[in-house]
C-alpha cells in the first residue's frame, strides 16, 4: 500500500453527510424553480461539493472542514462554462462577491460551518442570499454575473507554473491561457 492510498480509504465526514442532506433540503425547491437539476453531491472526509446545473449555468455549494484551512467554512459558487477545475475556477464568482458589489457596506464572505448544530438556519440565509443577490443569475440574466466575474479575475495573478529542470531545480513560469 503506497502513500496516497491512505487518502483512498477516507471515510465521508459525518457532519459534511448531514450538510449536504440539509443543503439539498434547503435548496432543491429553489433550484428546481428555476430549472436547476442537481448534478451531483460528492461527500469526503473534508470536503463536500453539490453541483446545480441549467444548461451551461451551475450552481456549487461547497463545504471546506479540513484543518489546513481553518475556520470551516462553506460558501456558494455561480458559474456559467465547466464545472471541472481550472474551468471553474475561472468561470465562476462566490455570490458573497456579488453581495459586496451589490452592497458594499454588506459583511460578505463565505459562510462559517464551525458547528453543524442549527445548520438549517445558516443554509437558509444563504438560500435568501442566492434569492437576493443571485437573482438575476437565476433567471437567466448573466449582466451583472459577468462584469462581478471580470473585475475578480482582473485582480488575481495567473496560475503559477512550476517545470522540472532535471537537475532538482524547478523553472517557474505563468500560464498564459488563463485571462
Amino acid at each position: 500500500m503506497g502513500l496516497l492510498d491512505i487518502f483512498k480509504k477516507e471515510k465521508p465526514s459525518k457532519d459534511l453527510k448531514l450538510f449536504a442532506d440539509k443543503t439539498l433540503e434547503v435548496f432543491n425547491e429553489l433550484m428546481h424553480g428555476h430549472s436547476f437539476k442537481l448534478l451531483s453531491k460528492k461527500v469526503e472526509q473534508y470536503f463536500c461539493t453539490i453541483i446545480y446545473i441549467k444548461g451551461d449555468k451551475y450552481i456549487k455549494i461547497f463545504a471546506n472542514i479540513h484543518w489546513h484551512d481553518y475556520p470551516s467554512y462553506y460558501t456558494v459558487i455561480l458559474g456559467d462554462g465547466k464545472t471541472d477545475w481550472p474551468d471553474w475556477d475561472w468561470n465562476s464568482v462566490a455570490l458573497w462577491h456579488l453581495k459586496k458589489h451589490i452592497d458594499p457596506s454588506a459583511n460578505a464572505k463565505e459562510y462559517s460551518l464551525l458547528k453543524f448544530d442549527g445548520i438549517e438556519y445558516s443554509l437558509d440565509n444563504a438560500r435568501k442570499e442566492l434569492e437576493k443577490y443571485g437573482a438575476d443569475f437565476l433567471t437567466g440574466n448573466l449582466d451583472l454575473f459577468k462584469k462581478v466575474r471580470a473585475e475578480v479575475n482582473q485582480q488575481r495573478e495567473p496560475y503559477k507554473l512550476h517545470t522540472p529542470q532535471g537537475d532538482g531545480s524547478y523553472k517557474t513560469t505563468y500560464d498564459k491561457t488563463r485571462p
